[in-house]
């Protein structure tokens, strides 16, 4: 009988102990997250473009790139994604832009400017260059000035209004977490698995950033700082809602002077 006693005042007390012990909170990042395009908000700085005299330049690009509009692959250097441009005027209101990387089509884009000269829609294609995986969508635009003299109608001062579409596979992304660690994969093979200390950790499956350091910015707050070869590209600042259901990042590119912001959902 008094081992019987014993026995269930063992029981009892490991309950006790178990029944007091916190739980380990579950990090609010944890799960896989699509954005919203209804609730994306664009850079205010807008794209330059001139479309003219059989040329092409892009006077807003991080790179300098001023190429012919014959449709042929034309060299441009310094950008981590392309090393050629194929620049096809199809009619006065549409122009088509193809990339490549080492020979392989690494991006497509079509704009299309309205009757009016207002406004413009602008359809991409992107290839992952980690695993091939072709993303899609497509942008709203408006002019903020007027149509430069003697060039295309794609020509000028452009910024984005309305996200009008976007593939699955460009607007989700999986997060997992461990203790002081946080990893992030995309479907298109970008990933990292980082200490949220701010330390810098390898970025794998994207050629424009090589490291990433990630640190706690409250309970529910993450800021993701990118580099390239030492140098920062660019920063994120990821916040979750105290629901957990929707996340708000506020992005920013070191490079272009762009930022904006967009509202990812719980899946």
């Amino acid at each position: 009988m008094k081992k019987l006693l014993l026995a269930a005042s063992h029981v009892a007390a490991v309950a006790l102990t178990l029944a007091s012990t916190p739980a380990v909170a579950q990090s609010p990042f944890e799960g896989t997250w699509k954005t919203d395009i209804n609730k994306i908000t664009f850079s205010t700085k807008p794209a330059e473009l001139l479309f003219k005299d059989g040329m092409y330049d892009c006077k807003s690009c991080v790179t300098k790139t001023v190429v012919k509009t014959d449709g042929a692959d034309q060299k441009i250097d310094g950008n981590p994604y392309t090393d050629t441009l194929a620049v096809k005027i199809i009619d006065k209101n549409t122009v088509e832009i193809t990339s490549k990387k080492g020979g392989k089509q690494s991006g497509w884009t079509k704009r299309t400017v309205a009757a009016d000269g207002k406004s413009m829609t602008l359809e991409f294609k992107n290839v992952s260059p980690a695993n091939g995986e072709i993303t899609t969508g497509s942008t709203l635009f408006k002019r903020i000035d007027t149509q430069p003299a003697g060039a295309h109608a794609a020509s000028g001062s452009w910024v984005g209004t309305k996200a009008l579409s976007r593939s699955d596979n460009s607007s989700t992304l999986t997060y997992k977490s461990s203790g002081d660690m946080m990893s992030m994969a995309s479907p298109g093979g970008q990933s990292y698995n980082a200490k949220l200390d701010g330390t810098d950790s390898p970025f794998k499956g994207d050629p424009g950033t090589t490291t990433v350091a990630v640190k706690m910015n409250g309970k529910n707050g993450i800021e993701e700082t990118f580099k390239r070869d030492g140098k920062v590209t660019g920063a994120n600042k990821r916040a979750v809602d105290a629901s957990g259901k929707t996340m708000k990042v506020d992005w920013e590119n070191k490079l272009a002077g762009t930022s904006g912001n967009f509202v990812m959902v719980k899946k």
